[in-house]
């Protein structure tokens, strides 16, 4: 009845195929009742007979040799099922009375062989087709896990160049400026030296993991706007607002940095006077298992990012991330700020629970 398992035939599986043998032998009683004389229970004696000796005869053969191709051990579990199952009929005539009748009867010999081989065949081909299916099944489930890691790698590959890219692009435009200040104003020079080896820190530790906390991706936006607004001055402020329970919520690298970046180069910078930015991130509440954490801007808001968008880090890029991370649990929406600038908002599934609120802080 069941074919060959070269995966492991496991005997949980074999107990699901004899169950299964038994309830579709029940079934084939009923039908062969109406092609004999005898009572349903003197035929599913005898269906059970050849269904239980085909599937334990299957069973021992794929046991003893795994080696064996399917067709082989199930043609020759089919043959020395029938012939058990026949023993098992002969059996029962023989306490019933009517042995002696039987095999002085050729064509009924040969007529229950066939039957047996007949049923026996529907059998096979029945647990043959679940088993396909299954496999298939299985299949189907790896090629998707092996397509989900090829792409969670895929993004971790990206994220790694996407930092590689950046890092050294930043630290030798921060240089500059603190051997432009290093003599005209050392202690700015200074300053920006600190900030950015704060900076540096956290993206190293950042780098040996593919996994980093709201608390350190806090450290690396509060150093590089510190940095900004270094070599910017008055034109540039910023604030925080966020939790001290949610700084150990983990998260993805790169998430935050690239919204806060944005609001720079494409808010701020380019507005004449300057504006501020203001990093807040809290609970969607009890409700709803997520949390948001917002970059707002009072820069130039989005018909300059329209304009301006080439450049840098793709908002859109970001949206990917969090499509291949997180499905719809995770969005990044962006709206014009009640300042009229930039109001970004990213949208990432709950870890902490019970949050206590905790104070803003700020440069102002």
């Amino acid at each position: 009845m069941p074919v060959v398992n070269r995966e492991g035939a496991y005997w949980s599986s074999w107990g699901r195929t004899l169950a299964g043998t038994v309830v579709l032998c029940a079934v084939i009683a009923l039908l062969t009742r109406a092609l004999n004389d005898h009572g349903y229970l003197e035929n599913l004696w005898v269906s059970q007979g050849y269904g239980i000796s085909i599937v334990l005869s299957i069973m021992l053969i794929t046991t003893l040799r795994p080696d064996w191709p399917d067709l082989v051990a199930n043609l020759l579990g089919l043959v020395s099922g029938v012939v058990l199952g026949m023993l098992n009929l002969m059996l029962m005539l023989y306490f019933t009375g009517g042995l002696s009748e039987f095999v002085m009867q050729p064509d009924a010999v040969l007529s229950n062989i066939g039957i047996g081989l007949f049923f026996g065949c529907i059998g096979v081909l029945f647990f043959y087709a679940l088993y396909r299916l299954q496999l298939l099944r299985t299949e189907v489930s790896e090629q998707r896990r092996l397509q989900a890691e090829r792409e969670q790698a895929l993004t971790l590959s990206r994220l790694k160049v996407l930092q590689s890219q950046m890092e050294p692009h930043f630290l030798f435009n921060t240089l500059a400026n603190v051997q432009a200040m290093i003599t005209a104003e050392p202690e700015k020079a200074k300053a920006m030296i600190q900030a950015l080896t704060t900076m540096l820190r956290a993206n190293l530790s950042r780098v040996r993991s593919d996994t980093t906390t709201l608390g350190d991706e806090l450290t690396i936006a509060r150093s590089y706007l510190e940095i900004q607004s270094i070599r910017m001055g008055d034109r540039l402020s910023y604030g925080f607002d966020v939790p001290e329970s949610m700084t150990s919520l983990p998260l993805p690298p790169l998430l935050l940095q690239p919204l806060v970046e944005n609001a720079v180069r494409h808010g701020i910078e380019p507005k004449r006077e300057g504006g501020h930015i203001q990093v807040r991130a809290a609970y969607l509440g009890a409700q709803d298992n997520r949390w948001h954490l917002e970059v707002i801007d009072s820069g130039l808001g989005l018909d300059a990012l329209a304009q301006t968008q080439g450049e840098g880090v793709g908002l859109s890029n970001l949206k990917l991330r969090l499509q291949s991370l997180y499905g719809d649990a995770a969005d990044l929406s962006m709206r014009t700020a009640d300042q009229g600038g930039l109001h970004l908002t990213l949208l990432l599934p709950q870890q902490l629970t019970d949050p206590v609120a905790g104070e803003p802080e700020s440069n102002e």
